[in-house]
């Protein structure tokens, strides 16, 4: 739909946006002025206007306002104001593709992990952008290969004691999710097989999916 869905409920907005290769959901805690009535239809923000509100943020200001109306949305950061329509039509329902548990549950150091998969990144092109995660021993290996690039093989200690599992992923995927986190973040990953989409989760506030690439590339 080339937007954001914007949900409010019970002191709570949640941010869902998707690309069908991975989906985004992050939540924040949200006061309601006065007694809104809720939307008749779903909200979805278009991208470009959330960008703009992104870049556009006051630092000292406490609140981002957010007005809904039936066709279109103001957005208020300090001295900034954006006013936008709404994107038509309906957005996924992006809950059913969350997957409700993993078979292995492996928590690792945001920046640690980041650090891994950019160095694996380079090692990749536009036929070949797949990075192999190689969960085995207590580490995790990611190894990846172009032509007329070379090789790269990045190991990382993690905490992993279960039967071993590869799993591809597109590196710029896994990138964006690590890139707006602390280096101190937890970042919980869910396994269930390396044909099935993976969740990496930030306690409840972040739930990041990805589909994995076929291994046979």
């Amino acid at each position: 739909l080339g937007g954001l869905l914007l949900e409010f409920e019970d002191g709570k907005v949640t941010l869902a946006a998707t690309d069908s290769r991975r989906l985004a959901v992050a939540t924040a805690v949200c006061e309601a002025e006065g007694n809104p009535r809720a939307p008749e239809k779903t909200t979805v923000v278009p991208t470009r206007a959330m960008s703009l509100l992104e870049r556009s943020v006051d630092a000292d200001a406490e609140f981002v306002e957010i007005a809904v109306h039936e066709n279109d949305v103001l957005m208020r950061s300090g001295t900034c104001v954006i006013y936008s329509r709404l994107v038509e039509g309906r957005f996924p329902r992006y809950r059913d593709v969350i997957p409700a548990g993993g078979a292995v549950t492996i928590p690792m150091a945001a920046g640690p992990f980041h650090a891994a998969v950019r160095q694996a990144q380079i090692v990749t092109d536009e036929e070949s952008r797949g990075v192999d995660f190689a969960f085995a021993d207590s580490t995790l290996t990611l190894s990846s290969r172009a032509q007329d690039v070379g090789e790269s093989r990045v190991e990382l200690p993690i905490e992993y004691d279960h039967e071993p599992i590869k799993i591809t992923f597109d590196p710029r995927y896994v990138a964006d999710f690590l890139k707006v986190l602390s280096p101190e973040s937890l970042v919980e990953l869910q396994l269930t097989s390396s044909e099935h989409a993976a969740v990496f989760r930030v306690d409840d506030a972040y739930t990041y999916v990805i589909m994995p690439l076929s291994q046979d590339r």
